[in-house]
């Protein structure tokens, strides 16, 4: 199988990363695979692993764009951004039926929105992320699960971890612990938190400073540990001036090897974003590690945080940067419990997030696209069983974590039916933007 991952481009996003994990997932897997990026970056590889290609294609017009991807005589094209490029996915159907192709169209869109026409969905085949952006987004378009995979939605789970030359680990021994610790600038005795990201302030809470701090007051213990924090309207300045060498950020990178050496180094990551955003940059590329994540929920905006902690497990959700605080005075005073948790996360996420499992998924999704009844694929089978079990936990467990009393159970239960609305939904996103002050 010949299938072109389309990449916004070759920058240090989680999203163009994703196309190239994938694409050297195919590739190991036998199949051939090339990745197509509209614009330069780190990611962009002159000699990337056996059976893929990378390719710069700078060109605006989306007709002449598609017919450069279509020159690559796909069996499959698989476009990755942030929601469904429709006039690229209009211009790939045109030159589709001038040439006579065959290439089925497949679209990833990373937040899981809908398209802005239905008619979009005659056009091609979506591969969320997750069982909760199915979920979601078969709510948003007024569907049933099974509707929602007979207009052709699918689902691949989140995009995994890479694994690193050497393997970075919460648990290996204390000696290559303590080394790893001593190179990133970290005591090797502290309880060491903080999570990774990119130097934007939209990537961070804007309760981030807040968060750091609190975290350094619970216990002389506690060491913050980053990369990316920004300075701007996060207050890294202010953070550096008063902790001094117990806040240590690094600047942002796409070298997922010392990407892996900070995850390595934590003991728990501390999670808070303003678009709630946990792709592999993030919760399960930590988890991969052996790193357990203490994640805020956000209703609003979540993009898949809870389907992936599960709770006592390989982290945990929470409603409250206060939540998180108590959890890891939880964890500081419980190291026992605190290693248990660490092999349980890395066991999970090897279990489930590892290339070679999302590439089986990913193929056996193109396979079940060419069918004339998907729903016959035992594929489609697996993911409908598991999107009604989560389904039928997820509304139960928010209201529990953020309802303390029955006006504010009342009142959750009302936000979680009107944001299961897309109209609704957008609304309340602006409504939110609005009182926030941001636009």
């Amino acid at each position: 199988m010949r299938v072109v991952q389309v990449v916004p481009g070759f920058g240090i996003g989680g999203t163009e990363k994703a196309g190239c994990v994938l694409a050297e997932g195919l590739g190991a897997a036998g199949h051939e695979a090339h990745v197509v990026g509209r614009a330069p970056g780190p990611r962009f590889l002159e000699a990337p692993a056996h059976g893929v290609r990378h390719h710069l294609i700078e060109e605006a017009d989306d007709g002449r764009y598609a017919s450069a991807i279509h020159d690559l005589a796909p069996d499959v094209i698989h476009l990755h951004g942030g929601d469904y490029n429709e006039p690229l996915i209009s211009a790939l159907a045109s030159v589709s039926t001038v040439r006579g192709s065959s290439a089925t169209v497949v679209v990833t869109p990373v937040f899981g929105r809908p398209p802005a026409s239905r008619e979009t969905l005659s056009k091609c085949h979506t591969c969320l992320i997750g069982v909760y952006m199915l979920y979601r987004q078969r709510l948003w378009m007024g569907m049933t699960a099974e509707q929602a995979m007979r207009h052709g939605v699918g689902v691949v789970r989140i995009n995994s971890f890479e694994r690193t030359d050497p393997p970075q680990s919460t648990l290996d021994p204390v000696e290559v612990a303590h080394a790893r610790r001593r190179e990133l600038g970290v005591p090797e005795d502290a309880f060491v938190v903080g999570r990774i990201g990119r130097d934007t302030p939209g990537k961070w809470s804007a309760a981030s400073e807040q968060i750091v701090n609190r975290a350094l007051e619970s216990s002389e213990k506690v060491v913050w540990l980053s990369i990316g924090y920004p300075a701007e309207k996060r207050g890294r300045d202010r953070l550096e001036a008063r902790w001094g060498e117990r806040f240590v950020n690094h600047p942002q990178t796409a070298d997922f090897l010392m990407l892996a050496k900070v995850f390595a180094a934590m003991d728990v990551q501390l999670f808070f974003s303003l678009f709630g955003e946990c792709f592999s940059t993030t919760i399960c590329e930590a988890a991969g590690g052996g790193l357990p994540t203490i994640a805020g929920a956000n209703p609003l905006r979540d993009n898949g945080q809870s389907e992936q902690i599960i709770d006592g497990l390989n982290g945990y959700l929470v409603s409250s940067p206060e939540q998180a605080f108590e959890r890891v005075s939880e964890l500081v005073n419980a190291p026992d419990k605190l290693q248990a948790m660490k092999q349980a996360t890395h066991d999970y996420a090897h279990a489930r997030w590892t290339t070679p499992t999302i590439t089986r998924d990913l193929v056996a999704f193109y396979e079940a696209c060419k069918m004339h009844d998907p729903l016959a694929s035992p594929y489609s089978q697996r993911i409908l069983a598991e999107e009604a079990e989560f389904a039928a936990g997820y509304r139960p467990r928010m209201l529990k974590l953020l309802a303390e009393g029955p006006f504010e159970r009342l009142k959750w239960n009302a936000k979680l039916r009107a944001v299961a609305n897309w109209n609704l939904h957008r609304l309340a996103v602006q409504l939110k933007r609005l009182s926030s002050g941001r636009r």
